[in-house]
């Protein structure tokens, strides 16, 4: 039994490492995630110019994107069974980690 249970773990860590997702991969997550909190991001209580420029990136959200990611400083770690992507900027961070070709960012693109 303690067998299988050793030899069920030695396979899920191969899958783990033969598939852990690549920068690119990580990369394009964190767009996905950082357009997804400027789009849905509250207007309310925001000065005017910040209101407007909130407006600007619902209409074209990619080219906020390529604004906004010249003032982000990412990070990739590549560890052995799986992966960290992490960008901060503007009072803002995002940890995504990534493992069996799949990213996830909990807690999205939140304020520090």
């Amino acid at each position: 039994m303690l067998r299988l249970i050793l030899l069920l773990v030695a396979v899920g860590l191969l899958g783990a490492w033969l598939t852990r997702p690549s920068e690119d991969q990580a990369k394009s997550e964190m767009r996905a995630t950082i357009i997804a909190t400027l789009t849905t991001e509250d207007t309310n209580g925001k000065d005017p110019v910040t209101s407007a420029a909130l407006m600007g990136c619902r209409m074209n959200p990619e080219g906020c994107y390529d604004l906004v990611s010249s003032g982000l400083k990412t990070t990739y770690e590549d560890r052995t069974f799986y992966s960290v992507f992490t960008a901060t900027g503007f009072d803002r961070s995002a940890t995504c980690y990534g493992a069996f070709t799949k990213f996830t960012c909990p807690g999205g693109f939140a304020p520090q």
